[in-house]
């Protein structure tokens, strides 16, 4: 053996007085591939050489390096070479996503979550009325403000409790380009439109019937001096507070105590809107019909929230208008 095999090196050339008979034992795409595969076989006491380097160099993908060993080592180079490329052990496969009944509250906190929302977006506002002058409204610009911020902090609160579990009657996305929103404020005006004539429809159908209404302060409360541009504003917050609150929230959260009669659940909201505001039974009647065939099955067609805000507001500034 020579003193290079004896210090684990291999020459550029088999020597000559050995049996120096080689076989190509692999071809890889380019020298650097096969002097590594080369070092492998040399570090199992073999002796190996890399042949075509220059040509592999210039053609690797067409002729490739060669990687050549005696012909007595052939099968045990071969060994060496198929532990070498072997594949490794795979990857731990990820984690599984999250179900989506994971982290789901139990169904005893999802009915105190609804019966809490309940007794504040209708049943206060109901009880009050009763004891209270239906139709009366705030009596001031400055109490109108104060319940501004009232009905947006609980926009807020409601969209979250929305937003923390998805249901197919969950709202939609808002838009996020400003095609997107010019297409609601349009769908929601050509909405006010409809609602509009449907209520003077409505309205009219039930005064002929000999529904009464009872007597209503508006016109003094809209003529109040700096009301009026306090109402356009306060107006938008509690169209956006109302249709959070009575079309996305109490349609989705009821459609799920309901079960299968879910469809249920836009007559239940209706109502309850409807009754929220206090009003005489013809007008009343005429919201309901309004919240219940035109808000809430919009809402459950197209879950979505801003058209019917438009709609809503400006139904609320043609009211003013009408009064003024």
């Amino acid at each position: 053996m020579s003193a290079d095999a004896e210090n684990g090196g291999a020459p550029d050339e088999p020597d000559a007085g050995e049996d120096f008979a080689l076989v190509t034992v692999g071809r890889y795409r380019s020298p650097i591939e096969a002097q590594a595969y080369r070092m492998a076989i040399e570090q199992a006491g073999l002796r190996a050489w890399v042949s075509d380097e220059n040509m592999g160099t210039t053609f690797g993908p067409v002729i490739g390096t060669g990687l050549e060993v005696r012909a007595r080592d052939e099968e045990a180079a071969l060994a060496i070479l198929e532990r070498k490329t072997e594949p490794r052990a795979e990857a731990a496969p990820p984690p599984p996503e999250p179900s989506p009944d994971h982290g789901r509250r139990s169904p005893v906190l999802e009915r105190l979550e609804l019966a809490g929302v309940l007794l504040i977006t209708t049943a206060y506002p109901i009880a009050s009325n009763l004891v209270g002058h239906p139709g009366d409204g705030p009596t001031s610009p400055r109490r109108l403000m104060v319940s501004a911020c009232w009905y947006a902090g609980l926009t807020v609160i409601l969209w979250i409790l929305l937003r923390s579990r998805q249901d197919p009657l969950s709202p939609a996305p808002l838009p996020r380009s400003l095609n997107q929103w010019m297409r609601e404020i349009f769908v929601g005006a050509m909405l006010f439109l409809g609602l509009w004539v449907l209520s003077s429809i409505v309205g009219g159908l039930l005064r002929q019937a000999g529904v009464r209404d009872a007597p209503s302060r508006w016109a003094l409360f809209f003529r109040q001096p700096g009301m009026a541009p306090v109402y356009s504003l306060e107006s938008l917050l509690a169209a956006s507070y109302e249709e959070v609150a009575f079309r996305a929230y109490l349609i989705s959260r009821l459609g799920l105590v309901l079960g299968k009669r879910r469809a249920w659940s836009v007559v239940v909201a209706g109502a309850l809107f409807a009754l929220m505001h206090g009003y005489g039974p013809r007008a009343t009647l005429t919201v309901f019909v309004d919240a219940a065939v035109g808000y809430g099955l919009v809402y459950v067609s197209s879950r979505s929230l801003p058209r019917l805000v438009v709609a809503h507001w400006l139904h609320n500034l043609a009211v003013m208008r009408s009064y003024l």
